[in-house]
């Protein structure tokens, strides 16, 4: 394949994407009216551009790139009738209800890129994110299945280095949860059954459930819109019954960015015990966790003050 990146890291995936073809002007004259894509092939450009740090899903593309959602009844009638097509013939309702469907797929459905209108080579250069050229392409048909193919390709990877490099940040952090003293990230080694121990002695109660679902779920959508606004969702709705709802909005704070130092562990670690310690009723060791966790903070607030 004829594929060259011309920006970008080819070793750290940016999360969003530009790539874009040259078609050649012979091309053209195949094409007629004044479509949107006709516009796009007569500057010699076919350009697809893909948001995969900010969107997720159908529902954020939808909500970010034209401020609708499924719920909206008006704004997916417009979206279905600007499909063109068949899909244009498509009752608005009938699309929704098919789109409703199948959200429990919604991991296997593509995240949509769009079409963009560029004049100029130097113009596409300065777009963020990593550039791809796909070379030159006779047929506007092949250009834009080239494009478009590449939108795929680039955020199954991408979303697959990002899953690989979370699931290795929660596996570091459960292994320095075995001791209260904070450990630096380089010091941890990864020790498959050295994990699966310690996660053996978390309570196999709530503390056992925040720890190997919720948080990690946190932590995976932490740059995903919508479906961070789920996860935290789906935390504050399985504590419903614990009543020190700080703790849980704190929960949420400790997982709001990717790189979580040793401290922040071990307050995940603690807040989980604690939550679990109130909600079972088992208060022996409760007052040394509340204290650790007072010190922790003191700590973390007096490193921001400096």
């Amino acid at each position: 394949m004829n594929m060259v990146q011309k920006k970008g890291d080819p070793q750290k995936m940016h999360g969003k994407l530009t790539a874009y073809v040259k078609v050649i002007s012979d091309s053209h004259a195949t094409q007629h009216g004044e479509s949107p894509i006709q516009m796009m092939i007569d500057t010699g450009w076919l350009v697809a551009q893909g948001n995969y740090r900010d969107q997720n899903s159908l529902k954020d593309f939808l909500l970010q790139e034209l401020g609708t959602s499924l719920d909206d009844e008006d704004g997916m009638r417009d979206f279905v009738e600007g499909l063109g097509g068949i899909e244009g013939a498509l009752d608005p309702e009938k699309f929704r209800e098919k789109i409703n469907q199948i959200e429990e797929m919604q991991d296997f459905i593509p995240t949509p890129a769009k079409m963009v209108l560029f004049k100029s080579e130097s113009d596409i250069l300065e777009q963020e994110g990593d550039i791809f050229f796909l070379g030159e392409y006779s047929n506007p048909a092949n250009a834009n299945l080239a494009v478009n193919a590449m939108t795929i390709l680039y955020q199954a990877q991408y979303r697959e280095t990002q899953i690989s490099k979370v699931r290795s940040e929660i596996d570091d952090m459960i292994y320095g949860l075995g001791s209260a003293e904070p450990v630096t990230q380089l010091e941890i080694p990864f020790n498959e059954p050295a994990i699966e121990q310690i996660i053996e002695q978390i309570t196999e109660t709530v503390e056992r459930e925040l720890m190997k679902r919720y948080i990690p779920s946190l932590l995976l959508a932490v740059e995903s819109g919508v479906r961070r606004d789920a996860a935290e969702h789906d935390l504050r709705r399985y504590l419903t019954a614990y009543v020190h709802k700080n703790d849980v909005e704190r929960l949420i704070e400790l997982t709001e960015n990717r790189i979580v130092t040793p401290e922040k562990n071990r307050l995940i670690l603690l807040y989980c015990q604690k939550i679990d310690s109130v909600l079972s009723e088992q208060f022996d060791h409760l007052t040394d966790v509340v204290s650790e966790i007072s010190s922790l903070e003191n700590q973390l607030r007096e490193r921001t003050s400096l």
